[in-house]
């Protein structure tokens, strides 16, 4: 009868074993907070001022503010997810943390389990870079930031890839001046510096954009930006 007892605890001991070496770790599909918030907020969207809507300079965010989407004080859209659980030790409180997820919490593909391409955008409202409020001309301008690949949420890999582009007032197109690939993984912010000299970027009508490729499946392949800043020189 004892052998029998420890025989059977071995069995369940080597199951359970067995079953634990199995278990591994799965982004989640989804992000709880946000669709909290749309299940709360069932007819109300995120507030965007009008495009149209022109700033001046100094031109910053640290997205140090209570709320989980970008502030339209600055930004057109609400694509990114403003949080301070994502990143580590960011510059300041928060940071704006870009995904496969919309701004609705959802996978931005639900079909697809092996979905990549474009997902999120943070785009600046139209910054005045020509001049200052006494119609005094610019001679150069600068733009910094700070990123960090995953932190505490999702690796990216070497596909991915973080991308900023420029507005081109004259051309009216969109151009890509800075991007980083994924497959590292961050333990700090790094500093990024852009100078603004030239005619196509020194508009009235100037804005920026940041937007992420990666896995369009779920809350994976995390960016995180923080301490965006364009000022004059």
């Amino acid at each position: 009868m004892i052998i029998r007892k420890v025989t059977l605890s071995f069995l369940i001991l080597v199951f359970v074993l067995s079953a634990n070496a199995q278990m591994k770790l799965v982004p989640l599909k989804t992000n709880p907070v946000l669709k909290n918030y749309w299940r709360n907020n069932p007819l109300q969207t995120a507030k965007i001022n009008a495009a149209t809507d022109t700033l001046v300079l100094p031109f910053i965010d640290d997205f140090s503010y209570d709320a989980i989407y970008p502030s339209s004080d600055y930004w057109c859209d609400s694509d990114a997810y403003i949080n301070s659980s994502f990143a580590i030790s960011p510059p300041s409180i928060g940071v704006a943390t870009m995904d496969g997820l919309d701004k609705t919490g959802d996978a931005y593909d639900t079909i697809s389990a092996n979905a990549i391409g474009l997902c999120d955008k943070l785009t600046s409202k139209y910054i005045n870079t020509f001049s200052d409020p006494q119609n005094n001309p610019y001679d150069s301008v600068q733009m910094i930031f700070f990123f960090e690949r995953k932190g505490l949420g999702n690796n990216v890999e070497f596909k991915d890839s973080l991308v900023l582009q420029f507005w081109d007032a004259v051309a009216l197109t969109w151009t890509n001046v800075w991007s980083k690939q994924g497959g590292v993984i961050d333990t700090v912010f790094a500093k990024v510096r852009i100078i603004l000299n030239q005619t196509k970027w020194m508009q009235p009508g100037f804005r920026f954009r940041f937007m992420n490729y990666g896995s369009k499946s779920g809350n994976e392949d995390h960016w995180h930006l923080d301490y965006v800043l364009l000022r004059k020189i």
